[in-house]
């Protein structure tokens, strides 16, 4: 094991311990509903959904309504006649004139789609990526209460 291991190890150990720490002075305090909280939003955070749901509102509503376009599968191509203009295409229709270069590149850069158009050509086409599904999946959804 490296050295970077040793380090990465012994800060989840220490994190581990002082997440029991706050849940037992939680739990001497007699509030039982703030460790269940407090459980909650952990696993939130360890399964990825807190960061799903910090993505998905820091991005432009245009960005969203993009990625809502590509969920069920579809890719961006470019518009016959443009540079910066694309057009969606897959089930359930076609659609056009989508959004900008510019807001693929945005969402390019939050890992949420990728190019796709080949060696000639990058940016002709964007295709989603797994991130990108992932937020578009739990990035939406708000918190359960705890209960």
């Amino acid at each position: 094991m490296s050295s970077d291991d040793d380090i990465l190890l012994a800060l989840d150990r220490e994190a581990r311990r002082s997440n029991e720490r706050v849940r037992a002075m939680l739990m001497e305090m007699g509030r039982p509903d703030l460790v269940k909280e407090l459980d909650a939003r952990l696993r939130d955070i360890r399964l990825g959904l807190d960061s799903a749901r910090s993505c998905w509102h820091s991005i432009s509503p245009a960005q969203r309504r993009v990625l809502k376009i590509m969920e069920p599968g579809r890719y961006l191509a470019r518009s016959r006649g443009s540079r910066t203009r694309y057009n969606a295409y897959g089930e359930p229709h076609a659609e056009s004139n989508v959004c900008g270069l510019a807001t693929l590149r945005a969402l390019c850069a939050h890992e949420l789609c990728h190019v796709d158009g080949g060696a000639t050509d990058p940016e002709r086409k964007f295709v989603l990526t797994e991130r990108g599904r992932f937020v578009l999946k739990h990035g939406q959804s708000l918190p359960e209460a705890p209960g």
